[in-house]
C-alpha cells in the first residue's frame, strides 16, 4: 500500500477529531460529547483495527472530512470492527452528500470511477 497516502489520510482523520472536540468549547451538551465520542471511537477503530485498503484510503482521501464520511458508513453498517467502506460509499450515495476535497470536486464528474470504489482485498 501506499505508505505516503495512508500517512496522508491518517493526519486528515486525527485533524478532523481534533476539530471536532474544539467545537464543543467551553460548555458542550451531553449530546455533543456523545457524538464526539463516537467519532473518537471510529477513529480509533481506522487507526489501530480496521485494515485499511488502498482503494479505501485513496477514495476516503476524496472527502473533504475523511473521518465523518467513514463513520457515517460504520453507522449504516451497525458499528462492526470491519466494515466494507467503499461499498458503503457507493451505497450510501456519499459522493452526493459529502463534501469532497477541492481538488476531487474539481475532476469533471465530481467523483471517483466506479473502479476506484471497489475495496481491495
Amino acid at each position: 500500500m501506499g505508505f505516503k497516502e495512508k500517512w496522508k489520510l491518517m493526519k486528515r482523520l486525527d485533524q478532523s477529531l481534533l476539530d471536532q472536540a474544539a467545537l464543543l468549547g467551553a460548555h458542550p451538551t451531553i449530546e455533543s460529547v456523545y457524538r464526539l465520542q463516537s467519532l473518537a471511537d471510529t477513529h480509533c477503530t481506522l487507526k489501530i483495527r480496521h485494515r485499511l485498503t488502498l482503494g479505501e484510503v485513496q477514495t476516503l482521501s476524496e472527502f473533504a472530512d475523511p473521518l465523518e464520511v467513514a463513520h457515517q458508513c460504520r453507522m449504516v453498517n451497525g458499528f462492526a470492527e470491519d466494515w466494507p467502506i467503499c461499498a458503503l460509499l457507493d451505497e450510501m450515495n456519499a459522493f452526493e452528500r459529502f463534501p469532497l476535497t477541492d481538488a476531487a470536486a474539481s475532476r469533471p464528474s465530481g467523483r471517483l470511477p466506479k473502479t476506484r470504489l471497489k475495496s481491495e482485498g
